[in-house]
């Protein structure tokens, strides 16, 4: 998957809210999983959260959030890498401001 599109898809996925009828692409299924999660994890923490309740939030089931994540660990770490890609993106906005204050 194309780093730049799951972070769209990822910043967009509040707009998908999947009804028992609606199937996501398997994009957006994901994306609304990473939501889901990252809302989850800051609620409840890693520990106090299940797959089961992230399931039940992004609209799917259990086994489907293990067809894009072998593990919660697999789903919590794709989140950082997500966090990550974000602020990489950012970068070069944050060195024109630092350049601009340096003068």
């Amino acid at each position: 998957m194309d780093a730049k599109l799951a972070i769209a898809m990822l910043a967009n996925a509040n707009k998908y809210s999947p009804t028992a009828k609606q199937k996501l692409p398997a994009i957006e299924r994901r994306a609304a999983i990473l939501a889901s999660a990252i809302d989850l994890f800051a609620q409840k923490g890693f520990r106090g959260t299940t797959t089961r309740e992230i399931a039940a939030a992004a609209g799917v089931s259990e086994p489907v959030i293990y067809q894009h994540f072998a593990t919660k660990s697999e789903l919590y770490t794709a989140i950082v890498d997500h966090m990550i890609e974000s602020l990489a993106a950012k970068a070069p906005e944050f060195d024109k401001l630092r350049n601009t204050t340096d003068s």
